[in-house]
């Protein structure tokens, strides 16, 4: 689901990242597959650059309900950012640094706390 998020069907884009949101935050979800969404969210943070923003919405809307899923996925798109910058993978950390910059204005995170964990 957070691969075809937004592939078909988009004017329906927001109904799906609602629900999208809701099966990460149901209660099976976070007790199994916590580690699985925040991995495969920080790989498609990276590789699909064009669904950027439908990620931050998704955040977004996560943060409200759950901040510490957000928080600890935040924390791995910086590490990943920090992995492509040194293994000079431009494309990828242009995308996450897009990421953050969304997710900073939509006010998932704080400026000061983004630019001491970039630090």
């Amino acid at each position: 689901m957070i691969v075809r998020v937004g592939d078909e069907r988009r004017h329906l884009r927001d109904e799906h990242i609602r629900k999208l949101k809701d099966f990460i935050l149901s209660e099976e979800s976070l007790t199994h597959h916590r580690d699985l969404a925040i991995d495969t969210l920080t790989s498609c943070i990276q590789n699909l650059p064009h669904k950027v923003m439908l990620y931050t919405a998704l955040t977004a809307l996560i943060a409200e309900k759950n901040p510490g899923f957000s928080s600890d996925l935040v924390k791995k798109v910086v590490e990943a950012a920090h992995e492509a910058l040194t293994e000079g993978r431009a494309t990828q950390a242009k995308s996450i640094f897009r990421f953050l910059g969304a997710v900073t204005e939509d006010r998932v995170i704080e400026p000061k706390a983004l630019t001491q964990t970039l630090m």
